[in-house]
């Protein structure tokens, strides 16, 4: 279990991790799939498909939030990374971080995430870190290596 708190806003069936054989319908969900025009197993496609990408996705936010944990402790002591959301109106991530100064909240690009979790290039992953150290204030940190 990661460190951090996880959100992934707009699939519910993100929230709860997929164990077992998936329960029978409900009588509301089984209006639902008529109201819809599925059959019952339609519907209960639908939903294990949506819980699939719930994993999928829950699975981006721990490897994202670990790269963002690991490049943190490079700053020092009074960094931590407290949670992730998933924004699907932004198409971003929001990493909430904890900072000596308060909360911080970093937004980053749904494109940018992609291609560190997909390539991981060095290049890749100096943008991330370069969102991420200008997002909690240590615009310092990156410029130490320019000069």
């Amino acid at each position: 279990m990661p460190n951090f708190e996880i959100h992934i806003g707009g699939c519910p069936e993100a929230q709860v991790p997929i164990t077992g054989e998936p329960r029978p319908l409900t009588a509301e969900e089984k209006d639902a799939a008529r109201k819809w025009g599925l059959s019952d197993e339609q519907y209960l496609r639908s939903k294990l498909e949506l819980a699939e990408k719930g994993e999928r996705l829950r699975g981006q936010a721990t490897q994202l939030g670990e790269l963002a944990e690991t490049m943190l402790q490079q700053l020092g002591n009074g960094y931590r990374l407290a949670g992730i959301s998933r924004n699907i109106d932004r198409l971003s991530w929001t990493l909430q971080v904890d900072t000596p100064s308060g909360f911080r909240n970093v937004v980053v690009p749904w494109e940018l995430v992609d291609d560190v979790l997909d390539s991981g290039t060095a290049g890749d992953l100096d943008r991330l870190r370069n969102l991420l150290y200008f997002g909690v204030g240590r615009r310092d940190v990156i410029f130490q290596g320019h000069k």
